[in-house]
């Protein structure tokens, strides 16, 4: 049995390298930068922070001892272009009020990060994450040769400052891979989750004919419980199940709900359920401009300030009136189409 035991373990062993993306063996060379690239994956871990004159003498002996001692495809990653666009964006701040003011000279210090990469998705980096966590500090040298290491300094009233040695892989993190750009969305693009979010909302502003609609209302996520029946199969699509008793995002409810009521008002009232909140906005108009917009606009202001009177007569709804009661001020939205 002692015989298939070693190979057993180093079989499983391989196993977790590949799964985490670190199978074979990884190049340590001393004398040689490992600086961040696109095929290093779109995912990895920052593993330690340098600042100061010797940085990124520091950076390099992490990322070489993450390499020949635990076989971890460390890279180094120079922030000096980034430094040096902060630097001058600050100046240009502090000399736009009197431009014949002399410039003042702004220190910064350098900064070098070391990143772990090799990661095709965010799940398998934070798999990893444990790992590199749990590793023993660096070792670590100034250019006279005296032994470095990272402090901490806590604070107490007893003692009061006191330092102590600290590993910086303790505060690892996942994040992207800065040389590869973020593909930003287009602010004045519908997010395409708003489809399947709104497509069994029977009050969709997605199904409103116009450009132009009027906001009233937004709902933020508040939390209540499910009614024992008549939950409605949109609630399934923002994720908040149909099961009577479960907690629901109350937004979703609060919005249908508030639509529903001026749709029995002869009102056109629409509901748009977003990420994050439940906009309730009224009429489809074709333009900012349009004089039914503006009409509507001024009969809403109306209907607010009666709201307000009610609320006066009832002090037990005040503690309640920020939710309940509709903007002072509609606002124009553009309608968003696919």
């Amino acid at each position: 049995m002692r015989r298939f035991l070693k190979p057993l373990i180093a079989g499983l062993l391989v196993l977790s390298l590949s799964e985490n993306g670190w199978a074979g063996k990884v190049e340590a060379d001393p004398n040689k930068d490992y600086l961040i690239c696109p095929e290093a994956g779109p995912w990895v871990i920052c593993a330690a922070c340098c600042k100061g004159k010797e940085a990124y003498s520091m950076a390099r002996q992490i990322v070489y001892e993450l390499r020949s001692r635990d076989n971890l495809p460390a890279y180094l990653r120079d922030y000096h272009k980034e430094i040096e666009q902060t630097k001058k964006e600050y100046q240009a701040a502090l000399t736009r009020p009197i431009p014949e003011a002399r410039k003042r000279t702004i220190h910064m210090d350098e900064q070098f990060v070391v990143l772990i990469g090799g990661f095709s998705d965010i799940d398998a980096a934070r798999r990893a994450l444990d790992r590199v966590k749990r590793l023993d500090p660096p070792t670590l040298k100034t250019a006279n040769g005296k032994s470095a290491s990272y402090v901490m300094y806590e604070v107490n009233e007893k003692n009061g400052v006191q330092s102590s040695q600290w590993n910086p892989f303790t505060a690892s993190f996942v994040t992207r891979n800065p040389t590869i750009p973020v593909e930003k969305r287009d602010p004045t693009k519908p997010d395409p989750a708003w489809k399947e979010l709104n497509s069994e909302e029977d009050y969709s502003l997605l199904k409103a004919k116009g450009n132009w609609t009027l906001v009233i209302k937004q709902f933020q996520g508040l939390n209540v419980l499910a009614p024992q029946s008549g939950t409605s199969s949109f609630l399934e699509k923002l994720g908040l199940g149909s099961d009577s008793g479960k907690l629901l995002t109350a937004a979703a409810l609060n919005a249908h709900g508030l639509a529903e009521s001026l749709r029995k008002l002869k009102i056109d009232a629409y509901v748009l359920h977003t990420r994050r909140s439940s906009i309730v906005t009224v009429g489809s108009y074709e333009s900012p401009d349009d004089p039914k917009l503006q009409q509507m606009q001024q009969a809403l202001i109306k209907m607010r300030s009666k709201e307000e009177q009610y609320l006066q007569q009832r002090p037990d709804l005040q503690k309640f009136s920020q939710q309940i009661q509709t903007f002072e001020q509609p606002m124009p939205m553009k309608i968003p189409h696919f």
